[in-house]
C-alpha cells in the first residue's frame, strides 16, 4: 500500500461517522437485499446448519448484522421457524420488511429449488415454503428489528433457539469480540446452536464478486496503532483475528464445535510473511491462508 493509500485511509478513517463504531458494524460489504446473494449465503449457511439436525418449525431465531437485508432473516421463517429477530447498531430495515409481500420474491425463489441445501438443512421442503407464504402473506410477518449499539445483547437468558450470522463477527472491534461471543452464549438456550460466517480477509481487497485482488492479507501488515487510524471507524474494519484465534473465543465462552469449516485461498504472488506484524508473522501459511470459516456450534 502506497503512503498515498495511507493518506487517504487516515482521511476517511477521520471523517466517518463516530455512529459506526460499536458492537456489530454494517455498510456497503452487506448483500444489500440483493436476492441473488441472498440466496449464495444460504446455500453457504446450509452445511453448517446440517451439522447440527436441526428442524425449522417453531425455532425462535435470532440474526446478527442484518444490515439492509430481512431476506436472511426471513428464509428462516419461510422454512418454518416461528419468530425471527435482527439486530444491529443502526436500524436500518424498512417497515416494509415487517409485511409478508415483501418476502414473495424469496419464497418464490425457494420454492422454485433455488435453496434446497438450505430447506434440507432444517428439514423444510419447497411445498412447505409455499404454505407457510401463503399462511403469512396477509398477517403480521413475525420478525422484528431492533438496535444493539453496546455491548450487550438486549435479549433474555436461553430465549434463543439458533443464531446466526453472516459476515458480520470479523467487524466487531478486536477488544469486544470475547464479550459479545458470550452473550451469545448467555441468550442460547441449552441445546441451542449459533452457525456463523466470518470472513477474515482485508475487505479493500474483495472485489464485487467476492473474489480476492492482491495481497489480501495486507492488513496484517500495520501496527495496531496504524491500523486503527486507518480503519477503526470503517465498514472495511476487520478485527484480524485469525483460525485459531476463533476457535479459542468459542471454546472459552463454553461452545462445542459441531463444523469447522475453512476456507483457504492462494496468497499473493511474492507473498512475503517477514512484513506481517509479530502476532501473525511465524503463522504457518495454511493458517494465513484461511480467508473465510463457516462454523457451527452448540451451547451445551
Amino acid at each position: 500500500m502506497s503512503r498515498l493509500s495511507v493518506a487517504r485511509n487516515l482521511a476517511k478513517n477521520a471523517s466517518a461517522a463516530a455512529g459506526l463504531r460499536g458492537l456489530l458494524r454494517s455498510g456497503a460489504y452487506g448483500m444489500d437485499g440483493d436476492l441473488s446473494a441472498v440466496l449464495d449465503a444460504l446455500e453457504r449457511l446450509a452445511p453448517a446448519l446440517s451439522a447440527l439436525d436441526l428442524q425449522a418449525d417453531g425455532l425462535r431465531v435470532m440474526e446478527l448484522g442484518p444490515g439492509r437485508t430481512p431476506e436472511l432473516l426471513g428464509a428462516f421463517v419461510l422454512a418454518g421457524a416461528a419468530s425471527g429477530r435482527g439486530l444491529d447498531t443502526r436500524l436500518q430495515i424498512r417497515d416494509r420488511a415487517l409485511r409478508g409481500e415483501h418476502y414473495e420474491p424469496l419464497a418464490a425463489a425457494l420454492a422454485s429449488g433455488r435453496g434446497d441445501a438450505f430447506l434440507g438443512a432444517l428439514g423444510a421442503e419447497p411445498d412447505s415454503v409455499r404454505r407457510r407464504m401463503e399462511a403469512l402473506r396477509s398477517g403480521p410477518w413475525p420478525v422484528e428489528f431492533g438496535r444493539s449499539p453496546g455491548g450487550a445483547i438486549p435479549a433474555a437468558d436461553a430465549s434463543v433457539d439458533l443464531l446466526v450470522s453472516k459476515s458480520v463477527l470479523e467487524h466487531v472491534s478486536a477488544g469486544a469480540v470475547e464479550a459479545l461471543v458470550a452473550e451469545t452464549y448467555r441468550v442460547l438456550r441449552p441445546g441451542g446452536a449459533a452457525v456463523h460466517m466470518i470472513d477474515l480477509r482485508d475487505h479493500l481487497r474483495i472485489d464485487g464478486d467476492d473474489r480476492v485482488t492482491g495481497d489480501w492479507l495486507e492488513a496484517l501488515r500495520f501496527s495496531p496503532r496504524a491500523y486503527r487510524l486507518q480503519f477503526s471507524h470503517r465498514s472495511t474494519y476487520v478485527n484480524r483475528l485469525r483460525e485459531p484465534d476463533w476457535r479459542g473465543v468459542f471454546e472459552r465462552a463454553g461452545f462445542g464445535v459441531a463444523a469447522w469449516e475453512p476456507t483457504r485461498f492462494e496468497l499473493a504472488p511474492g507473498f512475503d510473511p517477514s512484513r506481517l506484524q509479530a502476532p501473525w508473522r511465524d503463522l504457518p501459511a495454511e493458517t494465513l491462508a484461511v480467508g473465510i470459516l463457516r462454523v457451527a456450534l452448540r451451547r451445551p
